[in-house]
């Protein structure tokens, strides 16, 4: 019986994606864009439950990774000629990873409910930042700019139509699943999950975590697995993104445009 569960569960993961893929050939306009903009949507959940679900830290800031995302992407694509997705799609990561860094300096050394109100005051700062800094990010107009062609020099260049769009969409977010369940069946995945479970465990510097988790893990140790989550939670989320790829940049390619309504 154990045997058959990695069958049938790859046998229905293949299913669902063959279903997917099909989708757009056969549903009417907007219920293709609707599914598109539903697999976006999860990808930024995906980045989401590495730091709530298996960490166990809740954060009411994660949408400010995702705007800042968009935002990275959209500076490239501005000023890059011919604008380039690949590019786009790193600075869209870069920026949001870098962000989170300097929010988890300060954010991981507390906990609960302290660590959430710490994440949500951030994502206030950075809105307020993007909102007034008009020169730079186009307040509340924010910036627009055209989509890029999803292109491999000299290999092909394709133009976004909402069909190339749903595939490429749908290719980011089953590579970010895939990757996102090995690092969360990983020994660095199983620290995340024991910190969720041992918190009282290491409140004090000089104690160890002694539940049936199989990895024990001390203070220090457990700052540095928390700074990592919340990072690599972060650039997973610009994925998602209207046109840059992970969520902020797929939103990225989707939209043209990016505001301070993203971070919020």
């Amino acid at each position: 019986m154990r045997d058959r569960q990695p069958l049938v569960f790859w046998t229905g993961f293949a299913i669902i994606v063959a279903l997917l893929i099909a989708s757009p050939l056969v549903l009417p306009p907007f219920w293709a864009r609707f599914v598109t903009e539903i697999l976006i949507w999860g990808l930024l959940a995906m980045s989401s439950d590495i730091l709530i679900g298996y960490t166990g830290m809740v954060s009411f800031g994660h949408s400010a990774f995702f705007g800042l995302g968009m935002y990275g992407a959209a500076f490239v694509l501005l000023e890059t000629k011919p604008p380039s997705l690949w590019a786009a799609l790193a600075a869209g990561l870069l920026a949001a990873a870098a962000v989170a860094a300097f929010v988890a300096y300060f954010s991981t050394r507390l906990r609960e409910i302290y660590f959430a109100i710490t994440t949500l005051i951030f994502s206030q700062i950075f809105y307020i930042v993007i909102f007034t800094w008009t020169e730079l990010t186009g307040g509340e107009n924010g910036l627009t700019f055209s989509r890029p062609a999803l292109a491999i020099p000299g290999l092909f260049s394709l133009r976004f139509t909402p069909m190339v769009l749903h595939w490429f969409v749908l290719a980011i977010v089953v590579l970010s699943y895939l990757l996102l369940r090995r690092v969360t069946q990983s020994p660095f995945g199983m620290v995340l999950q024991s910190i969720r479970v041992c918190s009282p465990g290491w409140r004090v510097c000089s104690t160890r975590c002694r539940t049936s988790s199989p990895h024990p893990i001390s203070c220090s140790s457990s700052y540095r697995a928390r700074s990592s989550s919340t990072t690599s939670s972060a650039a997973s989320a610009p994925w998602s993104g209207r046109s840059s790829a992970p969520p902020s940049s797929c939103y990225c390619a989707r939209a043209s445009r990016v505001s301070s309504q993203s971070i919020t």
